[in-house]
């Protein structure tokens, strides 16, 4: 009985510890911020060469992966706050916001 206790209580302090380490929407805000910045270097029409846009649209097609990845790992209300993120992103970029 005292080692069921005992494992109990493991059981219940490591999924403990497992749930406070949770990911965060804001763990993954870097990814969002470094999307815009490429999505501009698509997007614009006079100062990138083709090269720096093929540059940029591999890693697009990269920071979209790890955007997929990140919500995997997080929680439904922290998803929503990675995609609002994401999309205010998109919505920056095409209003022309491109710092």
């Amino acid at each position: 009985m005292k080692n069921l206790k005992t494992i109990f209580g493991a059981v219940i302090f490591a999924s403990f510890m497992l749930t406070s380490c949770g990911k965060k929407a804001s763990d993954y805000e870097a990814i969002a911020k470094e999307y815009k910045k490429v999505l501009c270097v698509v997007m614009d029409k006079n100062n990138n060469s083709m090269s720096d846009k093929t540059k940029a649209l591999q890693r697009q097609q990269e920071l979209n992966k790890e955007y997929e990845e990140a919500l995997k790992n997080l929680s439904q209300d922290e998803k929503s706050k990675l995609m609002m993120s994401w999309a205010n992103a998109l919505a920056e970029v095409s209003d022309g916001k491109c710092d």
